[in-house]
């Protein structure tokens, strides 16, 4: 906070001098009725505001990549341009909008991408703008198949996947394949807390061998067999 620090010797023509107050300073209490009510309910709505405000953003943002997707997939259909037209695209864009970080090569790669992987405006409008560009990165590069596309974007709305939670997931999928009623109850029973049926599964018993098919253990230097026991009635002889 800057707070004007006017002294009795300062003349007009120097104008004020400003400090800077210290940051570890505490804010003022006040020991008003009502007043703690209303800073936790302010509190709230600045942080639904500002959810809100970063999930328009990046709505309009992911819509526009999907746009610029889809131009530069018809420009190349009609005019037959190869992919160096990309970069020259990406030079223009970023001297155009030196302060934007969105259209490089590669970025834009990934948009013409996205538009070919999602075909259906509305789809897009309703469901595919609704994660991080970053997701879609993810998605792009690791998931081939639509429905597990789907699948995905699906989860990470519910559940509101990073994307290091993302890969953990999609690394799992690959290790044991893709069942989409499987992995959703494994991931609403993760995100509820529970453990996963796979963990279930590691943890059930072994079957034992039954006796006759046993292995008897080796041993090492003379034999130590045990005597027999003998049964009461029955003779040495006998």
């Amino acid at each position: 906070m800057i707070q004007p620090n006017c002294l009795e010797s300062d003349s007009v023509a120097s104008g004020p001098q400003w400090k800077v107050a210290s940051a570890n300073k505490a804010a003022p209490r006040y020991d008003l009725p009502g007043y703690a009510e209303l800073l936790s309910d302010l509190k709230s709505r600045i942080a639904r505001a500002r959810i809100a405000a970063r999930t328009a953003v990046n709505r309009e943002i992911i819509f526009l990549y999907w746009q610029i997707g889809q131009e530069i997939l018809a420009r190349q259909k009609e005019h037959g341009w190869g992919a160096k037209v990309i970069d020259r695209l990406s030079a223009d864009l970023r001297h155009a909008f030196p302060e934007g970080s969105g259209f490089s090569s590669r970025n834009l790669k990934y948009m013409r991408r996205l538009a070919a992987a999602y075909e259906q405006e509305e789809l897009v409008q309703q469901v595919v703008a609704q994660i991080p560009w970053g997701h879609h990165t993810v998605l792009l590069d690791r998931v081939a198949s639509p429905a597990e596309r789907r699948w995905y974007t699906g989860q990470i709305i519910e559940h509101g996947w990073s994307r290091a939670v993302l890969r953990h997931h999609n690394n799992a999928r690959e290790a044991r394949g893709f069942s989409p009623g499987r992995d959703s109850a494994s991931a609403g029973r993760r995100s509820r807390g529970l453990p996963s049926t796979a963990k279930f599964n590691r943890l059930r018993p072994c079957r034992t061998k039954p006796e006759a098919t046993r292995t008897p253990p080796t041993e090492c230097g003379p034999s130590r067999a045990r005597p027999r026991r003998e049964t009461s009635g029955s003779s040495p002889d006998a």
